[in-house]
C-alpha cells in the first residue's frame, strides 16, 4: 500500500471514530456532515456543529478547504433519517484527487469507504 493510500486509509478511520464519537454525545443527532466534525476555535469548544472530534484539517479535507488531504479528497453523507429526523446512517469516501500533481510512487491509486448504521 502506497503511502498516500495508507494516509487515506487513516483518515477514514479517524472519521468513523469521529462519527462514532459524535453520534453517542449528541444521539438525537445521529450523525454528523464532515465540517461538523472538526472545530477551527482555539480551544474548540464542543457543539453539534463543530464537535471538535477530529482534526479540523481533516473535517475541512484540506488547507484550503475542499483541496483534501495527502492526495485524496474526503467526504461524509449522512443518510436515512430516524425517527425525528436524525440521520441512522452513514458513509465516508476518500478519492484520490486529480488536482495532485502526478508524481510516480506515490500517486493515489485507490478509493476507500465506509459505512456504518445506528440500527
Amino acid at each position: 500500500m502506497a503511502a498516500n493510500d495508507s494516509s487515506a486509509a487513516a483518515s477514514e478511520r479517524t472519521i468513523v471514530n469521529g462519527e462514532v464519537t459524535f453520534s453517542t454525545t449528541y444521539p438525537s443527532n445521529g450523525y454528523a456532515t464532515l465540517a461538523a466534525l472538526g472545530g477551527a476555535a482555539s480551544p474548540c469548544i464542543s457543539g453539534i456543529a463543530n464537535a471538535c472530534v477530529i482534526d479540523n484539517n481533516l473535517a475541512q479535507n484540506g488547507t484550503p478547504a475542499g483541496s483534501g488531504k495527502s492526495g485524496y479528497t474526503f467526504a461524509v453523507t449522512p443518510t436515512a433519517a430516524v425517527a425525528g429526523g436524525a440521520p441512522a446512517t452513514f458513509y465516508t469516501t476518500a478519492t484520490p484527487s486529480l488536482t495532485q500533481p502526478v508524481r510516480k510512487p506515490s500517486v493515489p491509486t485507490r478509493t476507500v469507504c465506509f459505512a456504518r448504521s445506528l440500527r
